[in-house]
């Protein structure tokens, strides 16, 4: 069940994405989150990662993919 609640999330963000909506993207994340993009410093926070999803929106990012791989918990789960 989680697993699937995971996947449906995953799936959402990346046609969010793919749509170009870098608002929505955003609200993806936490107000405290923190994003560490390949090759860049660390972008914090939800305006700062909205701002960098424009920038990346707008140098062409599309059509993007992502798929959990593996996923585990704790004793909790």
């Amino acid at each position: 069940m989680v697993e699937q609640a995971i996947r449906d999330v995953t799936r959402r963000f990346v046609e969010t994405c793919n749509r170009g909506d870098a608002a929505a993207a955003a609200d993806f994340y936490t107000d405290d989150a923190k994003l560490l993009p390949p090759n860049m410093e660390m972008v914090t926070g939800k305006q700062a990662i909205e701002d960098f999803w424009k920038v990346a929106m707008a140098m062409g990012i599309r059509n993007m993919s992502l798929e959990p791989i593996e996923m585990w918990g704790g004793p909790h789960h």
